[in-house]
């Protein structure tokens, strides 16, 4: 099923070893892995000479719950109970574990099903994850030696290295990578990039489109982050059920994990994979508005620098010079400006110089980015700014202010004597 042709398959020694400690104790094993890393193939190709019998779900439900009694297999093979949430089923299987008659081997997405949790703490139930399934390097190579590439030169070597590090060792990206090569295709990134898309619209096709749309459309508005509160979660996508939605995304497959403190991250496929689907699916005016709300939601928590990045994808102008604006006012660190150099020098001259705070800013930054000339130049312009009669007054004693500010702390310049910088006290004092 899926991407796994038997034909193609690589044994793995990682499952292949906790399969075969199950199979002799008669241990209950639950293997589970995010889609196409190969649950259901490994398990075949390790019962593909001895009789099983196969059970499914659908919409939630076992397909079939024969009488333990009736079934002449010895060991039932459950596969992917990520769905099941039918009260009978999952009853059905836990007997059969607690009878002890039929070995048990169970598939899923999620780290562990609720209705497992007991076999587990007791110690009985053998799990595995998708660390004893992804292909290691002797894995890819046997792997390319069936497709008829070459595995003996060093290049081929090196290539086969970069296809495991790019792919994490990922079957469905490494088998259609090697059919491109096959057929004559050098690696490369848009190798590597099509391979991707083939993954993703598996994803598509197979996990996402039983999610529902709310779900879906919240993961999507969370495309940016690799890991997220349910706070900001909240915020960026106005679900008030995002709670809740985000556990269903966690019970439903091995994509979203969750770490302390209510925070979770996603696995950086799935980050990839809902990218990809974003664009494909959103507009500018839909991405932008997520944007927009990620950029208030960060300020408000005072995480600056990711306002900027987000108000910049956004196109937001105003929001990146009242952000600048209020950094130079707050935080006027080495460190903030050099941080935030690519959003001061985005900013168009005569926005710039609207605001002092902004003209110092820029001073500094050019400073500290060994642009001496250009911080000197706006300098000047602050100081032209100080002494414009025509501006109010409160904004000429700020840009003074400044001027006093940047005399004294200017990294391209020398320090100031004592005499120097009373002498400037003196005469910004009396301007």
């Amino acid at each position: 099923p899926g991407f796994m042709n038997l034909q193609r398959y690589i044994k793995i020694d990682g499952i292949y070893q906790l399969l075969s400690e199950a199979h002799k104790t008669g241990r209950p094993i639950y293997i589970h892995s995010p889609t196409g890393v190969g649950k259901t193939a490994a398990v075949r190709y390790f019962y593909r000479n001895k009789k099983v019998l196969w059970l499914g779900e659908a919409d939630g439900k076992l397909t079939a719950m024969p009488p333990e009694e009736r079934i002449a297999e010895d060991t039932v093979i459950f596969d992917d109970v990520s769905f099941l949430d039918d009260s009978a089923s999952q009853q059905y299987i836990t007997s059969m574990i607690r009878n002890g008659r039929k070995h048990a081997v169970i598939l899923g997405r999620p780290v562990l099903p609720v209705f497992l949790i007991p076999f587990s703490i007791s110690g009985l139930l053998i799990t595995a994850d998708e660390r004893t399934m992804l292909l290691q390097e002797k894995d890819i190579v046997t792997l390319a030696s069936e497709y008829g590439l070459d595995t003996e030169s060093q290049k081929s070597m090196n290539v086969l290295r970069k296809i495991q590090r790019d792919t994490f060792g990922y079957f469905p990206c490494i088998s259609t990578i090697f059919t491109l090569m096959k057929n004559g295709r050098s690696y490369s990134e848009g190798v590597n990039e099509y391979a991707f898309d083939v993954c993703c619209r598996y994803f598509d096709n197979f996990v996402t489109s039983r999610w529902g749309d709310d779900l879906n459309y919240l993961m999507l508005c969370m495309a940016d982050f690799s890991c997220f509160s349910t706070e900001l979660a909240r915020a960026v996508s106005l679900e008030r059920n995002a709670d809740a939605l985000i556990e269903r995304c966690v019970r439903f497959g091995d994509v979203v994990r969750k770490a302390k403190g209510g925070v979770y991250w996603l696995r950086p496929f799935y980050l990839r994979y809902l990218q990809w689907k974003r664009r494909l699916t959103w507009d500018d005016r839909q991405m932008k508005t997520v944007w927009h709300r990620a950029c208030v939601y960060l300020r408000l928590h005072e995480r600056y620098h990711e306002a900027l990045m987000f108000a910049g994808l956004a196109g937001d102008n105003d929001e990146i010079r009242d952000i600048l604006i209020f950094e130079s006012e707050s935080n006027p660190a080495l460190a903030q400006f050099y941080e935030s150099r690519e959003y001061f020098r985005g900013l168009s001259d005569r926005v710039t110089r609207s605001s002092p705070a902004l003209m110092c800013g820029r001073a500094m930054l050019e400073s500290v980015v060994l642009c001496p000339e250009e911080s000197e130049r706006w300098y000047g312009e602050l100081r032209r700014f100080a002494e414009d009669e025509e501006k109010p007054a409160k904004d000429r004693k700020a840009a003074a202010e400044k001027l006093l500010y940047l005399d004294f702390v200017l990294p391209h310049r020398p320090l100031l004597t004592e005499e120097e910088y009373r002498r400037a006290i003196g005469e910004r004092s009396s301007g």
